[in-house]
């Protein structure tokens, strides 16, 4: 079981990808992301928690009829001396 108390899917049926290393020029502080379980079947909610950050629960889709596949960018600061965001 996973922190959610939830049965852990299958690792080949759901994927998510996100880049471990941003390329030179590129954009650091914006990681695209991409969460696919269109290979579990019908799916009741999607969940996206995010490691180190002050929200750590970014989103929670319920995809219905839609397919369960989300693709989105997260966009990370780095927070000054006093904890803020800058």
């Amino acid at each position: 079981m996973d922190t959610t108390g939830l049965p852990e899917q299958p690792q080949d049926k759901a994927t998510a990808l996100a880049p471990e290393l941003v390329a030179a020029g590129e954009d650091a502080r914006h990681v695209p992301v991409l969460a696919d379980a269109t290979g579990l079947g019908p799916v009741d909610r999607m969940v996206v928690t995010i490691d180190y950050s002050p929200f750590p629960l970014a989103l929670v889709f319920h995809p219905g009829r839609a397919l369960p596949l989300l693709g989105f960018g997260v966009n990370t600061k780095s927070p000054d001396r006093s904890g803020h965001p800058r």
